[in-house]
């Protein structure tokens, strides 16, 4: 299970560290488990246990084993603090795109296309909710599921923006989106690109000839 935990892609962060190629029919094998890290839940917990047995044997006293796991949840709250926080405050705020009218014009811009391209790392839920709905195709941080996932990676971005302005597309049927308007600006000037705002977005289609 750990070695399933590890995956055929090994990131840090927003960054790809390994990725070895397998076969499709493979990957379609094993896409219902989705979250593969959890597998290693087993293993971490068999890991817990083995460090319990060993404690009862150098803590004689059940007062001193007592105190030593207590130190052991207050160290890892505190590390858990700040995520924690962060956590609270991102599910506090309304995000972007959970007004309907919002969400509704940034599905009317999409349009017929199959693909949504993000050019910036972005973690929306609601707009990723509303995405799945329609069967879009993105790039999506929340995608786990490669039917829907596109290559999620700064780098694939970057690619991508670079094809972009300098006039070609590298997706068909696909919408490009941005917050940087000077980004957008100089992708439309290509013959063939247009741009739509909607809120802070810049949609940027290709129309094919």
């Amino acid at each position: 299970s750990t070695l399933f935990a590890v995956s055929n892609v090994v990131c840090a962060f927003s960054y790809e560290l390994l990725c070895i190629p397998l076969p499709p029919w493979l990957l379609s094998l094993f896409n219902p488990f989705r979250a593969s890290g959890r597998l290693f839940w087993p293993v971490n917990y068999l890991l817990v246990l083995t460090a319990l047995l060993f404690w009862k044997k150098i803590f004689k006293t059940r007062q001193a084993l007592a105190a030593a796991l207590a130190a052991v949840v207050l160290v890892q709250a505190a590390d858990l603090s700040p995520i924690l926080i962060k956590k609270h405050s991102e599910f506090a705020q309304r995000p972007a795109y959970s007004r309907q009218a919002q969400t509704d014009a940034f599905l009317d811009a999409v349009g017929e296309n199959d693909t949504v391209f993000f050019l910036e790392l972005r973690d929306d839920r609601a707009l990723c909710a509303s995405l799945l709905k329609e069967g879009k195709a993105n790039n999506l941080w929340l995608i786990s599921r490669d039917e829907y996932g596109l290559d999620r990676s700064r780098a694939a971005m970057e690619q991508a923006a670079a094809a972009l302005k300098s006039g070609e597309n590298p997706y068909e049927r696909c919408i490009y989106v941005t917050q940087n308007a000077d980004l957008a600006a100089e992708i439309c000037k290509n013959s063939g690109f247009s741009c739509r705002n909607v809120g802070e977005d810049f949609l940027i289609d290709y129309e094919t000839t």
